[in-house]
């Protein structure tokens, strides 16, 4: 029972940040977050002080591919508070990529970023422009065939919805890692 406590009071703090950095403010017709800080979750963030106008376009390097994408509120366009998770599914079209829990405590949206395993949930696509992003979907490493290869020899199945997530982990930590131990992988 103090576990679920717990996990509960992480994910409502979680929440809450989230929450607090996609607070929309509209001043002078430009859209501004209020609150909007230097650092979320330990990350920098491009738009200091919530100011969008300082840039049009962010580019993200998805799979090996370059998207020019516009910053907006138009469907095809980026918003500043944006998730990874939410340009790579809705702007991009790459479904691969779930999203269960949109807390951070499931995994099921787990993305590489330059080559580590991050919940694409729990980053701003903001924060990622110019590194390189691998999906599931682009997995064509020697360590992501052996991973799927490796699912479907075992009928590693439940719903599958959370499967791309595990994939991506297990690969980042094959690729960091060739022989791991079970200490290593908990």
């Amino acid at each position: 029972y103090a576990i679920i406590r717990q996990t509960i009071a992480k994910r409502k703090y979680y929440q809450a940040q989230l929450d607090r950095y996609r607070c929309e403010v509209y001043t002078k017709g430009q859209l501004r977050l209020r609150g909007y800080p230097k650092k979320v979750l330990g990350q920098k963030v491009d738009f200091e002080d919530g100011d969008t106008s300082k840039q049009k376009m962010i580019t993200l390097r998805v799979n090996g591919n370059h998207f020019d994408l516009e910053i907006g509120e138009r469907p095809d366009q980026v918003r500043p508070y944006d998730t990874l998770a939410r340009t790579l599914r809705e702007t991009l079209g790459l479904k691969g990529t779930k999203v269960s829990c949109d807390h951070g405590a499931c995994g099921g949206c787990t993305v590489l970023l330059d080559g580590q395993a991050v919940l694409s949930c729990m980053t701003l696509a903001s924060q990622v422009k110019g590194r390189k992003v691998l999906t599931i979907e682009g997995l064509k490493s020697r360590e992501g065939k052996a991973v799927q290869a490796a699912w479907e020899k075992l009928d590693v199945v439940q719903c599958g919805y959370c499967q791309p997530g595990q994939i991506m982990s297990a690969a980042a930590l094959l690729a960091k890692n060739p022989k791991p131990t079970d200490g290593d992988i908990d």
